[in-house]
C-alpha cells in the first residue's frame, strides 16, 4: 500500500510514515496502541519532527535506548486518568494506563486489557470483558476485576461522590451496576441502550486498587498518587514531574504489550509556541506541535521534517448572552 502523503491518506497513515522515518520512535510500532498514536496527534493537523540531516531515512533495525522530548506549552494538570480532562493529561496518562479497549488506526475498537471487544446482550444493555492472561502492574501485582470495578466505581458509585471526576455525569447516568463474577471476567450493566458506550467509556486507565482501594473518594482528591503514579499497566513507568518544565517517563520492562526500546520519554513545558519552534529549529526537542504561522517557516528549515494530516476535531462558536435583554 502506497503510503505517500496526499490528501487521500489518513492520518494515521502518515503516523506510520512518520514512524518508518525516524528509528528513534519504533517502539510504538510494538506498543501500537492509542496511546502512541495521540502521543502523534496532540498536536492537530500540524505536527513537526526535529531531527538531524532533515528527516533521511535512517536504520530500519530499532535498538534499545535513548530518548525523546516532545515540546508541548501547555503542562499537566493530574496524572490521575479518572480525574484528568485536559488533552495534556490525557497525553501523557496514556503512555502509562491502558484501558480495557484500545483504537485501531480506522477508529474500530480492540482489546487492550480486555481480549477482545465485547458485544452487548441481546437486549443492549449488558456487557461481558474477559481480560487478558497474565496481565501484571509494574510492580508484579495481578491486574484483576477488580481494578476494574475500582477505577469505574470512582465515577459512578455514590461511595465515592466527593471524588471529582469529571466523568461521573456520563458514567453515573449510564451504568447500572458492575460485577466480577471471578478475577478476569468484568460485567457492566447499563441503565440503557447507548451505542456509543463502548467507544465513549471503554478506553479509560485503569487504576490500581492494591494502592488506592483504602482512600475515600475526599482523599483521593489529593492523592499523591495523582502527581506521581507509582504503579502503572502502560508501557513507560512515572519517574518525574517538575511543573510548568517537563515530565519524564521511563520504560516499563514488564509491560504486558512488550517492553519500548526508548528508555525515556520526556514532555518539556514551553512558554509558547514560538519557544517551541526554536527548540524544534535547534534540536532541544524531538518533536512538537506548533502554531499554523509558524509551520511554513519551519517548512524550510533543513534539520526539521514537517507533516500535515487530518484529525477529528469539533470546533464551536459560543457567543455569550447579555445580562440585560436587549429589543
Amino acid at each position: 500500500m502506497s503510503r505517500d502523503e496526499d490528501a487521500g491518506d489518513s492520518g494515521f497513515e502518515r503516523f506510520e510514515h512518520f514512524l518508518e522515518q525516524w528509528s528513534r520512535r519504533d517502539f510504538l510500532k510494538r506498543t501500537g496502541g492509542a496511546a502512541a498514536y495521540l502521543t502523534f496527534l496532540a498536536g492537530g493537523v500540524e505536527f513537526l519532527e526535529a531531527c538531524a540531516g532533515g528527516g533521511g531515512t535512517q536504520s530500519a533495525t530499532p535498538k534499545k535506548g535513548g530518548h525523546v522530548v516532545e515540546g508541548n506549552i501547555t503542562d499537566i494538570r493530574t496524572l490521575n486518568s479518572m480525574l484528568s480532562s485536559d488533552t495534556a493529561s490525557n497525553q501523557v496518562i496514556g503512555l502509562m494506563f491502558d484501558g480495557l479497549l484500545n483504537q485501531k488506526k480506522n477508529g474500530d475498537l480492540i482489546g487492550a486489557l480486555a481480549q477482545d471487544v465485547p458485544k452487548p446482550s441481546s437486549d443492549g444493555l449488558t456487557y461481558t470483558f474477559k481480560l487478558r492472561d497474565n496481565l501484571k502492574w509494574s510492580d508484579g501485582q495481578a491486574i484483576t476485576a477488580d481494578d476494574v470495578k475500582f477505577t469505574y466505581a470512582l465515577a459512578y458509585d455514590p461511595q465515592y461522590k466527593d471524588f471529582a471526576s469529571p466523568r461521573r455525569g456520563d458514567l453515573s447516568k449510564y451504568i447500572a451496576s458492575i460485577d466480577t463474577p471471578d478475577p478476569k471476567t468484568v460485567v457492566v450493566k447499563t441503565t440503557q441502550v447507548y451505542a456509543p458506550f463502548l467507544a465513549s467509556h471503554g478506553l479509560y486507565g485503569i487504576l490500581p486498587k492494591h494502592v488506592l482501594g483504602n482512600l475515600d473518594g475526599k482523599a483521593l482528591n489529593s492523592a499523591e498518587f495523582n502527581s506521581g503514579p507509582t504503579v502503572v499497566n502502560g508501557p513507560f513507568k512515572f519517574k518525574s514531574w517538575d511543573k510548568g518544565q517537563q515530565v519524564t517517563l521511563e520504560r516499563n520492562d514488564s509491560y504486558w504489550g512488550g517492553a519500548p526500546y526508548l528508555d525515556q520519554w520526556i514532555m518539556k513545558v514551553l512558554p509558547d509556541s514560538v519557544a517551541l519552534t526554536n527548540q524544534l529549529k535547534t534540536g532541544e526537542l524531538d518533536i512538537g506541535p506548533v502554531d499554523p504561522g509558524q509551520f511554513d517557516n519551519l517548512k524550510t528549515t533543513e534539520s526539521v521534517t514537517t507533516t500535515e494530516f487530518p484529525v477529528p476535531t469539533l470546533s464551536s462558536l459560543c457567543p455569550r448572552s447579555p445580562s440585560t435583554p436587549t429589543t
